[in-house]
């Protein structure tokens, strides 16, 4: 318990705010995406890369930046008419791709014996500044005049496209935004700790990326960042678990997933589920 709230707590909070939010612009549009494991892991990467051969940090967030907005560009163009699971397939091909490149590529990653970040580099309020301008940005976006464009289109692509909205544009353009808004995010991962490999960027970051994304929802702007602080904070709050840790954490999603489809930012839906299973609940449900 003691560790959160510290420091280091606090900054992964960050990192995970910030990663979280480059899903949200895909998801709105109906096309949840793990790429941004991907993106995170060429960000963090190419600073780590380039603060050790003694450039500045922003020199190899731009090279990652460029990276990662290619790459992410190829995507919504390949795949950009999927839609659902099979858009999450076709991004969970270029997450798993670019963690092999990152196992091969020992010039650059050092493979499976991983990377020792400079220290000092990145402290909390770096992290926090980038994690509110991007918290900013949804919310923002939440109240332009794209927000309704973007939802159109997560709600029946043909539909958008007879209303006039060009949808090819608007998947390219938040293709672009998440692969942009995630290599930041892994740029100041790559700084947050002292080592990582490439271990680092596969499944259980995968898992936990989609698991903000459900618990908090992508129906209103602040849905990311309520799942973030719960999957953040979960593994210590039960940490004297031990064993049954990770049992009770995928209990506890399967229950949002059950009863709170929209997510935790759903705050109508809580309080249904609660007028639900109260006393005065089960009372009106008997009688009626």
């Amino acid at each position: 318990m003691s560790f959160i709230f510290s420091e280091f707590w606090l900054s992964l909070l960050g990192v995970n705010i910030a990663l979280a939010y480059s899903v949200y612009p895909l998801a709105i549009l109906g096309r949840l995406t793990v790429a941004p494991a991907a993106y995170f892991a060429i960000g963090a990467y190419a600073t780590t890369y380039a603060t050790i051969r003694g450039d500045f940090l922003l020199v190899g967030l731009a090279v990652g930046v460029i990276i990662s907005v290619l790459l992410g560009v190829i995507l919504t163009k390949v795949a950009g008419h999927l839609r659902s699971h099979f858009f999450v397939v076709a991004s969970l091909g270029v997450a798993m791709i670019v963690q092999q490149v990152a196992f091969s590529l020992i010039s650059v990653t050092n493979g499976y014996l991983g990377v020792t970040s400079p220290a000092g580099i990145v402290s909390w309020w770096h992290i926090w500044t980038v994690a509110l301008l991007f918290v900013a940005l949804i919310a923002s976006l939440d109240f332009s005049v794209l927000n309704g464009e973007w939802r159109a289109i997560g709600e029946d692509d043909n539909i958008a496209s007879a209303l006039g909205i060009n949808t090819g544009s608007c998947i390219l353009m938040a293709g672009t935004m998440s692969a942009a808004m995630a290599t930041v995010a892994g740029g100041l991962y790559g700084h947050l700790l002292p080592f990582f490999d490439p271990n680092a960027f596969g499944l259980p970051l995968i898992l936990t990326l989609v698991a903000s994304i459900v618990v908090g929802g992508v129906g209103r702007w602040y849905g990311p960042l309520i799942g973030s602080v719960v999957m953040t904070s979960l593994p210590e709050l039960l940490r004297d678990l031990g064993m049954w840790r990770e049992a009770l954490t995928g209990f506890i999603l399967i229950t949002c997933v059950l009863f709170l489809p929209a997510g935790l930012s759903d705050f109508r839906g809580i309080k249904a589920l609660w007028q639900q299973v109260s006393i005065r609940g089960v009372f009106r449900s008997l009688l009626s």
